[in-house]
């Protein structure tokens, strides 16, 4: 989320989530065609429609809400909303739902991430429209999100009912092409739409190893070591537990802004954290 901030002041929203999902798919590319199973598997569409909903429309509505929000509630909305939206989805695609007391450890954490999280700053100084747009696109994100997440339980359904052994970061690499490919036709939109009134960011004057590092870094971090992460967990955890789990990662964001910026974490900060870990710790207990 740090990295993905920091991408999108110096490129713009459009073109850093390009730039995220394109090196990591040419990262992942090398591993999945000399040692993983490339583009096999029973469970390839499923994955390629999971990067489509996940990696391309839910991050590209994060990507834009960001601006508008805020990374703070843009990052409540997307995340917490994402794990319920994932329990309602599984269990009305797969018929799945997690323990009661899973999802009340599940409510827990998303109860921490929202009080550590919650901006006391007023809302970007924009107008109420775009606002709107915003909060659209944060659910947007979110719905993606957990909808990516649900096509990927059945891709590993699919894969373990054909005997298919297809590792997690080929999966992440097959997900990244699903996502490249509608994040591309998002980006020559922009790029149309845009060309006439080009879109002002506020680092674009930034050194070129800038330019280059932060991208990069929000491609490692998030879209391949991340993603690879998130695919090993769904092959055994229900998606909205596993989502619950992820959306503690926005409170990295404070260490990083810590680490680099000089901001102190705050009495809320460290109370939604030590929640947040409470909820953690009962989703362990209670698996």
């Amino acid at each position: 989320m740090f990295c993905a901030r920091r991408s999108s002041q110096i490129h713009g929203p459009a073109k850093a989530n390009l730039l995220r999902i394109g090196i990591a798919a040419f990262v992942l590319a090398f591993y999945a065609f000399l040692i993983g199973s490339g583009v096999q598997g029973a469970g390839l569409y499923w994955l390629l429609l999971s990067g489509i909903l996940g990696m391309g429309i839910g991050d590209a509505g994060f990507f834009a809400a960001m601006p508008r929000l805020g990374p703070q509630l843009s990052g409540i909305i997307y995340q917490c909303l994402a794990a319920p939206f994932g329990i309602l989805i599984e269990w009305l695609w797969l018929g799945i739902l997690p323990a009661r007391l899973q999802m009340v450890a599940a409510l827990v954490v998303l109860t921490g991430v929202c009080v550590a999280l919650w901006p006391k700053e007023k809302f970007a100084e924009v107008s109420w429209r775009q606002k709107a747009y915003g909060i659209l696109f944060a659910l947007i994100a979110a719905l993606g999100q957990s909808s990516g997440a649900v096509a990927t339980r059945k891709a590993v359904e699919l894969n373990n009912a054909t005997g298919t052994l297809v590792d997690p970061i080929t999966q992440a690499f097959q997900r990244s092409l699903g996502g490249l490919g509608i994040i591309l036709i998002i980006y020559l939109w922009v790029s149309w739409k845009t060309r006439r009134l080009p879109i002002s960011v506020p680092h674009a004057n930034a050194s070129t190893g800038t330019k280059i590092f932060w991208p990069t870094s929000n491609a490692v971090v998030g879209a391949v070591l991340g993603v690879a992460s998130l695919q090993w967990a769904l092959a055994s955890m229900p998606a909205g537990i596993v989502l619950s789990i992820v959306a503690t990662s926005p409170l990295l964001l404070i260490f990083m802004a810590w680490i680099f910026d000089g901001e102190k974490p705050s009495k809320q900060h460290v109370v939604g954290g030590i929640l947040a870990v409470i909820g953690v710790a009962g989703l362990r207990l209670v698996a």
